[in-house]
């Protein structure tokens, strides 16, 4: 097990507990543009680096996976039933959270709730959406899927936190539908 340095911190919202579990970046800075996208160099948490280094050049996930699946032991051990994850806003051939969620169940001994929420309406990336219209777009897109929650504790997982808004519908959504309880887990945060 390569368990990685972490910087628990909690997060508020609708569930019993929830925290982020390192900064994604120690440094960033603009570098300019590259046709109509912004440029940055940015140094990495060593949790930040291997989610990046997972999520978008295809890196290893076993670091990542170990430190939350050991996090979620000492806190958490016994009162999860099933582990689910937000749904996509991008459409990728491997999709870092699911990953990240599959394997964090498997080493739970717990289900893996594939649809728990569902995404009926598509949307831009969260972070392309101005913050006063993201509650009202999340509220429409994001509703309940068909894995009944109904009386099981969840463990709602994502790779990175930027502002808490897409977890908070979740929550909601899992909350309504019926779920005995949530518990949030974020890798790595931005804010």
């Amino acid at each position: 097990m390569a368990l990685v340095e972490i910087d628990p911190r909690p997060v508020a919202g609708p569930w019993s507990a929830g925290y982020t579990l390192a900064w994604h970046t120690v440094s960033s800075t603009f570098l300019g543009y590259d046709g109509d996208r912004k440029v940055f160099d940015n140094t990495y948490t060593p949790l930040g680096e291997l989610v990046f280094q997972f999520k978008y050049r295809g890196g290893p996930h076993s670091s990542i996976v170990d430190t939350a699946a050991h996090f979620v032991n000492s806190r958490w051990l016994g009162v999860i039933d099933a582990v689910t994850y937000p749904p996509f806003s991008i459409r990728r051939a491997s999709q870092p959270t699911r990953t990240i969620a599959a394997e964090i169940a498997a080493r739970l001994g717990v289900r893996l709730l594939d649809s728990a929420v569902t995404k009926p309406t598509p949307t831009p990336p969260i972070k392309n959406v101005s913050k006063d219209q993201r509650p009202e777009m999340l509220r429409i897109a994001i509703q309940p899927g068909p894995d009944s929650v109904q009386g099981v504790r969840l463990l709602l997982v994502d790779d990175l936190w930027q502002t808490g808004a897409t977890m908070i519908r979740v929550a909601e959504v899992l909350g309504q539908a019926g779920a005995a309880d949530v518990k949030v887990l974020v890798m790595t945060r931005t804010k």
